[in-house]
């Protein structure tokens, strides 16, 4: 599963490419949803953290 943080655009049914820039975390357990809502909020931090410090996010279209 991919998700495109800041992007308003519907993007269901297109193709797209996705490479791995890095390495987010390991497979977790979840007990209920908002351990996976807490989750998903840390993770997105994680790769806006890691995008700020230099981490290159390219978009293209094809």
């Amino acid at each position: 599963e991919t998700h495109i943080y800041d992007y308003a655009g519907n993007l269901h049914g297109e193709a797209i490419d996705v490479e791995f820039g890095t390495f987010v975390r390991d497979e977790c357990v979840l007990s209920s949803i908002q351990d996976l809502v807490s989750c998903i909020r840390d993770d997105f931090e994680r790769v806006r953290a890691w995008h700020h410090e230099g981490g290159n996010v390219l978009l293209s279209g094809r």
